[in-house]
């Protein structure tokens, strides 16, 4: 279960609103160790989640990005996202 529509203040407060969700969100906040993250941009509307991850201690996080458009401007965007963790 995920919440895919709305800004990320939306999809926050939907997650939080949701036991499964809040204790996931919950455990990814407090993580420690590397992180694989499979099927989110980390765009704009994710801006959730990368705060989450930066909260998070995660020295090593992999990134799985699709092919499709431009995966320079993608990988930019992650770096940018967390520019303090390394990025695989």
């Amino acid at each position: 279960m995920f919440v895919a529509e709305g800004s990320s203040a939306s999809k926050l407060s939907t997650i939080l609103r949701s036991d499964y969700l809040g204790f996931a969100y919950s455990k990814l906040m407090n993580h420690g160790g590397p992180l694989v993250i499979f099927g989110s941009s980390l765009g704009d509307t994710d801006e959730h989640i990368v705060q989450a991850i930066r909260k998070a201690n995660c020295p090593v996080v992999g990134v799985s990005l699709t092919r499709s458009g431009n995966i320079a401007e993608k990988k930019a965007h992650v770096v940018k996202a967390l520019p303090d963790t390394a990025l695989h």
